[in-house]
């Protein structure tokens, strides 16, 4: 596309990195593609911020704002400053002592922004040394979950203003924010009757899902498991309504798509939306659709969907169609796709082979598609 700021506006109900790769390629086709994140996580090195501050997870937004940077401009430096952690073995004294400097800009990942950018992450990275517990251990953590926090305690806890003022500054090729700003956590019920607590114990516990997953929903905290209501930002609902394509990509399943569907009111907004709404199912293997076929899948999201709406709206309302590969031999998901059209959702299988024999959708051929999808 000849000119990326006229794009699409392709919306995204994703977190994690299963989209970083097709982010970069996004972004040269288009820079209004919307990515809707999840404030749920309770893995990484977001988790001890969380507890710190009682405030969503950020290492999701400040994944995708990496991904979205220009990197063909100085905004190369930003993405550097992003993705920069703290040295896991050092003294907490020296570790304190870097943060002072990355606040009052005596590193080259600051001296190195423009000035606008420069003033705002020294800002926020300021007021978070002020604010910060002595008992914090900064040990391995993220420079850019940092500049996000700082940014959400110095805009009075306002997380859309944090993102749009760096956003801005950096000259982000794309929209990126919370579907929620919540403290919230996930948990989930499987069909042996368990429940998984904790969103890093439902992706990262390895043998702690062994059954298949029958339910999700939002929770008060890690130690009280009451499902509590988390209202959707209005700017989300926003997007979703304006968006030109909805997509449910590939990633975690359940802590990274369908979670996107709890807060109150996606579901209506998705359902009051024109655009399509695609599913593009992940390859290869994710241990959160154990024992799960396609159709299994749409009928969550769906279910999720109408929430909203007391379980009247038609399955087509929330999902139009979904993507394929043609070539199906790295899918976990049973591909039952006689049963999903049957439903009336279209399939569009095309050829998005990786290079390589590789369970890995091709970023570029998939943009490409979507692209065309929304146009």
């Amino acid at each position: 596309m000849p000119y990326p700021e006229r794009g699409p506006a392709i919306l995204f109900f994703t977190g994690g990195t299963a989209l970083r790769a097709l982010s970069h390629k996004l972004k040269q086709l288009t820079t209004r593609s919307i990515h809707l994140l999840s404030p749920f996580d309770s893995g990484g090195s977001s988790a001890s911020l969380r507890d710190a501050f009682n405030i969503l997870s950020v290492g999701d937004i400040r994944n995708r704002m990496t991904a979205l940077v220009d990197t063909t401009t100085a905004g190369n430096y930003f993405a550097r400053l992003l993705d920069d952690r703290f040295a896991k073995f050092a003294a907490k004294g020296a570790l304190r002592e870097r943060l002072n400097r990355l606040a009052t800009g005596q590193t080259s990942l600051v001296a190195s922004l423009s000035q606008p950018l420069a003033n705002i992450v020294q800002a926020n990275l300021s007021t978070l040394a002020e604010e910060l517990p002595r008992s914090f251990n900064l040990s391995g953590a993220s420079v850019g979950n940092l500049v996000l926090v700082g940014g959400y305690l110095r805009n009075n806890f306002n997380i859309s203003k944090t993102i749009d003022e760096l956003s801005v500054s950096a000259k982000l090729r794309g929209i990126v924010g919370p579907i929620a700003d919540s403290n919230a956590h996930l948990a989930v019920k499987l069909s042996d009757g368990r429940s998984v607590i904790g969103q890093h114990r439902i992706t990262g516990g390895a043998g702690t899902i062994t059954s298949p997953i029958k339910e999700i929903s939002a929770i008060k905290s890690l130690a009280n498991p009451t499902p509590t209501d988390v209202p959707a930002l209005g700017v989300a609902l926003q997007w979703i309504r304006q968006a030109d394509l909805i997509c449910y990509p590939m990633g975690s399943f359940w802590t990274s798509v369908a979670a996107q569907l709890l807060p109150v009111g996606v579901g209506r907004a998705i359902a009051e939306s024109q655009a399509r709404k695609v599913y593009i199912p992940s390859t290869g293997h994710d241990r959160e659709q154990i024992g799960m076929s396609l159709s299994a899948a749409i009928e969550s999201l769906v279910e999720l969907g109408r929430r909203d709406d007391s379980a009247h709206l038609p399955i087509t309302s929330l999902v139009t169609d979904v993507l394929i590969n043609t070539h199906r031999k790295h899918y976990a998901l049973r591909l039952d796709t006689t049963v999903v059209a049957h439903s009336g959702i279209r399939i569009i299988e095309t050829d998005l082979t990786s290079t390589g024999d590789r369970p890995i959708l091709d970023p570029t051929q998939l943009a490409n598609k979507l692209v065309e999808l929304a146009c």
